[in-house]
């Protein structure tokens, strides 16, 4: 009884459950984008795919975009072809 007159006393609240609903609705967001997020993390740290797999990661850089930090540290033919043929291994 005291849920249903509670109920009614917001809904001649409009402006009030307006805002309660908005709330609701951003808290249910933020709770599963979290989730989400956390579901992420805990699948590329535990992965074989992983990107955070540094022995099988590699990047294509351009050369008018990179510093010379990033020359430095730019791939070959030979070692692009190698973590090709280790990512088709793991296919397999």
């Amino acid at each position: 009884m005291r849920l249903k007159s509670a109920l009614m006393a917001l809904k001649n609240r409009l402006l009030i459950s307006i805002f309660l609903l908005i709330q609701f609705t951003f808290g249910l967001a933020a709770i599963t984008l979290s989730i989400n997020m956390l579901c992420n993390f805990h699948y590329l740290g535990n992965s074989s795919n992983s990107l955070l797999d540094l022995e099988s990661t590699y990047f294509i850089t351009y050369d008018e975009m990179t510093t010379d930090r990033l020359k430095a540290d730019q791939f070959n033919k030979g070692q692009i072809e190698e973590v090709y043929k280790k990512c088709s291994k793991i296919k397999m």
